[in-house]
């Protein structure tokens, strides 16, 4: 009974270690540009910030920086974003702030990464019911694949009736 038990425990426990990796690996699909979407406009504004200057102790007061606005249009990969595409989101857009001071440089490509992201997290998880379900399928498949090669020559039913 217990061997029985623990041997339904180590089955399950398989199943949803294999799920788990297989959502795993269709998250950092749907993330990855070029495959789970395509950016389709990407725009960068620059602002410069020039601070109201003010006689202060430290040596950093009214130091200005730049104020970059990336703006991105993404076209999900239908096949990665179907909820999306069935709710009328298959293109997405988000705007995204990252400041640029004297300290901190380089941070213009920072922006429009960070706008992708943005448009492309809440329909990831919009479609996440989507992934778990894929993920389950092959696991079934996985699962009754690695069946049949451990057991490759089982007899059916039919062979053992003797007339």
């Amino acid at each position: 009974m217990i061997v029985d038990g623990l041997k339904f425990l180590r089955f399950s426990l398989k199943k949803l270690l294999i799920t788990g990796f297989v959502m795993w690996f269709l998250g950092v699909i749907a993330f990855y540009e070029g495959i789970g979407y395509e950016a389709i406009g990407t725009n960068v504004r620059i602002v410069r910030v020039v601070p109201h200057v003010v006689d202060y102790k430290i040596p950093e007061a009214g130091l200005g920086g730049n104020l970059y606005i990336g703006y991105v249009n993404v076209s999900l990969n239908p096949f990665l974003y179907p909820l999306s595409y069935l709710l009328g989101n298959g293109k997405s857009s988000c705007i995204a702030k990252v400041f640029d001071g004297p300290i901190l440089v380089g941070k213009r490509n920072e922006a429009v990464d960070t706008a992708k992201f943005g448009a492309v997290f809440p329909q990831f998880l919009t479609n996440l019911p989507y992934f778990l379900f894929v993920a389950f399928l092959i696991a079934q498949f996985l699962e009754k694949l690695h069946h049949k090669v451990l057991f490759p020559h089982r007899p059916s039913q039919r062979a053992n009736l003797n007339v």
